[in-house]
């Protein structure tokens, strides 16, 4: 079935988007450099720190601000 041109995206929905394939990229990179095979451990470790993740906005979020759904 060919596509069918719903409507024309605004440049803040395809910013959004080329920010979130950026994003999915850069995770991939770093999830890749740092990977090694390892033992499971045992319990969790105390005061283990959190993974620090960009924060990414919802297209929810992005389309209720604009009016559009």
């Amino acid at each position: 079935m060919p596509a069918k041109l719903r409507r024309e995206l605004s440049a803040e929905e395809i910013a959004w988007k080329r920010e979130g394939t950026r994003t999915y990229q850069e995770l991939t990179r770093r999830c890749q450099s740092s990977m090694r095979q390892i033992e499971p451990l045992p319990a969790p470790e105390a005061n283990r720190p959190a993974l620090r993740a960009p924060k990414v906005e919802p297209l929810i979020s992005l389309r209720r601000r604009e009016g559009t759904k």
